[in-house]
Order: structure tokens, then C-alpha cells, then sequence
């Protein structure tokens, strides 16, 4: 109500002006705040998750019991990081200081390398906790209502493709 009174007493290029900025801003709005939200979500939940492992880590990890068993995880990271940071085609920076890059990248590898320990106990822990045997039905019903409607979605998606290619003969 108030944009249309405000519109009605503006002219020709000012409502111009007004539609476009209106439009401008719903559409920066939107993508600005699904971008931050996705990416501040997937960091806060990485790094709690990451956070939650180190904080229960004799839970996470119950057959690491002594130092020589710890030593060796962290040897292995440095190793994996070491081999990710060689293996990956990087190009040197066009500007600014090859240090702090290669600080950038070394960190990158470390904490990618820690994300896969962290799904590794996920999945341990997952797989300790749970009786796959006495849930087996209801996880196999559920993978096959899950590839039901891939398959439904499959078959709705190439019926759009052909009747986009048969249209698409009309400018042939």
C-alpha cells in the first residue's frame, strides 16, 4: 500500500527507477542472503562438527588409547597434506606474497585431510551405534522409495527434454 501511493505520485522515469531498484534489491537480497546463510551454515557446522570430534575424542576414537597411536595420526595428517599439497595444480599468485599462499594452501590440505578423519569416526561411531540388522527393512524400504523417485524424476525430466527438442523443431 505504501509503495503503490509512492509510486502513483512519481513520473515516468522515476517509477522506472523505482520498479528497477525494487527489483534490484529482492534479487541482491535474496542471493546475498542464501549465499551467506549456505556458506555461513556449512563452515559453523564443519568447524562444531570438528570441535564436537576433538572434544570427544576417546568416545570418537576408543582403540586410540596411548601417545604412540596419537603421534602416528598426526605423522599420517602431515603426510596426507604434504602429498594433497604437491598432487594439487596450483598456480602461483599474480600478486602478493608467496607465503602467506602457501600458508593458505598448506592449511586448506591440513583441514581438508581433518574433515575426512571427522567422517571416518562419523561413520564409526554411525555404524557402532546402530543394529544395521535389526533396522535393515526400514532402510531398505527407505532406499527404495529414495530410488523410486529418482527414477520419477528421471522419467519427468526426460519427458520435459523431448518435448522441449520436439518444440524446439518449430524454428527448424
Amino acid at each position: 500500500m505504501i509503495i503503490s501511493k509512492i509510486y502513483n505520485k512519481l513520473n515516468k522515469s522515476q517509477r522506472e527507477d523505482l520498479v528497477v531498484g525494487l527489483i534490484l534489491g529482492l534479487v541482491g537480497g535474496l542471493i546475498f542472503g542464501l549465499a551467506w546463510g549456505l556458506a555461513g551454515g556449512l563452515v559453523g557446522g564443519l568447524v562444531w562438527g570438528l570441535v564436537v570430534l576433538l572434544l570427544n575424542f576417546s568416545e570418537a576414537f576408543p582403540f586410540i588409547q596411548s601417545i604412540i597411536p596419537i603421534v602416528l595420526i598426526i605423522i599420517g595428517i602431515i603426510i596426507i597434506a604434504e602429498v594433497m599439497f604437491w598432487i594439487t595444480k596450483d598456480k602461483k599468485p599474480k600478486k602478493g606474497s608467496l607465503f602467506w599462499h602457501t600458508c593458505i594452501k598448506k592449511s586448506e590440505n591440513v583441514f581438508e585431510v581433518l574433515l575426512g578423519i571427522s567422517l571416518l569416526s562419523q561413520v564409526y561411531i554411525f555404524t557402532r551405534d546402530i543394529d544395521f540388522i535389526k533396522h535393515f527393512p526400514i532402510i531398505l524400504k527407505w532406499v527404495g522409495y529414495i530410488g523410486a523417485c529418482l527414477v520419477c524424476v528421471g522419467i519427468i525430466v526426460g519427458i520435459f527434454y523431448l518435448w522441449i527438442k520436439l518444440n524446439e523443431l518449430k524454428y527448424r
